[in-house]
């Protein structure tokens, strides 16, 4: 592997500037994003034996359209609990499959309320010199996103927030049930008192609690603020330009490259979209995905799971990568560690099966140093990062083009 730091380094910054002062932030389905895959386009052509530009449809406001929707029904279920507790049962009931369905299992369960917009995965492929015994796919994606106000100031403390939202709402179906069935049934404990009133009447703080808690995470998560994106994720699509350049010098014998940017990440549309489309053909072709995400700013680490989405990622590919890393001369180890808050488009490579991991830059705490950030600026970018994960990538391919060779013989 023989990489001219300077060169490369300054193409991959060069681009996140560019992009940046010519563009700005690029929300799903804008203008903007689709100037941006353009501009990703464009940059592989000069490298791959051929680029392609796939549009889809979504509704990129569902995804976290949920933190309007949710709030909403809780107040709802809170009003209606003195009188009708079966309809505030079924109203809480919906807003925790709001949370399940669109949250962990990403399945667009309340998009069609919301505005359909088009946006665009960008993918360039270099073909090995012979025939191809793998393929190696490096992934980021060119969308940015908001602002969210509660992680930046809370960090790793947000998870927490969200688990004690969860336990609240799980409370509230359980006093729901309790009401609903000694009502029905007229059990004994409906006459306790308390204060001189019923006790399951002033039981209606528990909801209460929950509507307020769903209130701040809406006005505390979600902002309105756009953010340039250069960490978040200029600085992944950075390197696959990077990785597109080594690689159209350098030709593998025996894998594929292919560089991929997704659109609507922040949604996590794009790439369900392109696996959706084409993982029959990726699981043919012996595929290993790397996606790169936050990764020029903090310590690189090897993602193994990602629990907002439940998904587990391929322990094989995560445990090459660290391989791999051990061979560049990082100056920390790189580690393998779940993920908690947020996720990356690997997600959906790896529920479909396929052998996917990706690398992110975390600080000390386990969190990304810039995320969902208006101070996601360009002047923030560590390039050692750029260069580190550019070395990361070559070597993952280098090694495993190695050891398809070994299996070949």
């Amino acid at each position: 592997m023989k990489l001219d730091k300077k060169s490369y380094v300054d193409h991959m910054f060069s681009f996140i500037e560019r992009v940046c002062k010519e563009i700005g932030p690029r929300p799903g389905t804008s203008e903007n994003e689709f100037k941006a895959g353009q501009m990703v386009r464009k940059e592989y052509d000069k490298f791959c034996d051929q680029t392609i530009v796939e549009s889809f449809t979504c509704r990129p406001g569902g995804f976290l359209g949920i933190l309007n929707i949710i709030p909403v029904l809780q107040i709802l279920s809170t009003i209606l609990y003195l009188f009708f507790p079966l309809v505030s049962l079924v109203l809480t009931v919906l807003a925790v499959l709001c949370y399940v369905l669109e949250m962990n299992h990403l399945r667009e369960f309340v998009d069609p309320l919301f505005r359909k917009g088009t946006s665009t995965n960008v993918y360039g492929k270099i073909k090995a010199k012979g025939k191809a015994k793998a393929t190696v796919i490096a992934g980021a994606h060119h969308d940015s996103p908001v602002e969210f106000p509660i992680p930046i100031k809370w960090r790793t403390r947000s998870s927490k927030f969200i688990t004690v939202i969860l336990v609240t709402v799980g409370l509230v179906l359980i006093v729901y049930a309790a009401k609903i069935l000694g009502e029905y049934f007229n059990l004994g404990y409906m006459n306790w008192m308390l204060f001189g009133f019923r006790f399951f009447d002033l039981l209606v703080i528990v909801p209460a609690v929950g509507a307020v808690l769903t209130l701040v995470l809406r006005y505390g998560l979600k902002s309105g603020t756009q953010t340039l994106g250069a960490n978040d994720n200029l600085s992944g699509v950075a390197v696959t330009l990077g990785v597109a350049e080594y690689f159209s010098k350098n030709r593998p014998k025996n894998v594929d490259v292919w560089l991929i940017s997704h659109g609507c990440e922040e949604c996590m549309r794009g790439s369900k979209r392109f696996v959706d489309k084409h993982w029959q053909e990726l699981e043919k072709k012996n595929t290993y995905t790397i996606n790169f995400d936050t990764a020029g700013v903090g310590k690189l680490v090897i993602v193994s799971e990602e629990k907002m989405y439940t998904t587990k990622h391929s322990l094989e590919i995560c445990k090459m990568l660290q391989e791999s890393a051990s061979k560049c001369h990082i100056k920390y180890p790189v580690k393998i560690e779940p993920f908690s808050m947020g996720g990356t488009d690997s997600a959906f490579y790896s529920k479909k099966g396929l052998k996917a991991t990706s690398v992110i830059g975390l600080a000390e705490d386990g969190f990304p140093v810039i995320w969902h950030n208006r101070e996601d600026k360009p002047d923030k970018i560590e390039k050692n990062n750029l260069y580190d994960m550019l070395k990361l990538s070559v070597q993952f391919v280098e090694d495993l083009e190695q050891l398809t060779t070994k299996q070949k013989k």
